[in-house]
């Protein structure tokens, strides 16, 4: 019989959790292997989540270069 080969976990830069509601979002970001963590809130609009996003990316040093 041949033993599977287990993969291992993904290796996160980040944790992100949004709290998606009706009228705006609040979301959080912690830095893996850090204490630290931001958090803030967007409004209820494509515009202001798609914003959020561009400038993480653009702006982060937590994601890698692609």
């Amino acid at each position: 019989m041949r033993e599977k080969k287990v993969s291992q976990e993904p290796q996160f830069a980040a944790f992100v959790g949004i709290d998606w509601a009706d009228r705006k979002h609040v979301w959080c970001l912690q830095e893996a292997g850090s204490a630290k963590s931001e958090s803030g809130e967007l409004e209820h609009k494509v515009e202001s989540v798609e914003a959020w996003v561009v400038n993480f990316v653009n702006d982060s040093t937590i994601v890698p270069s692609r």
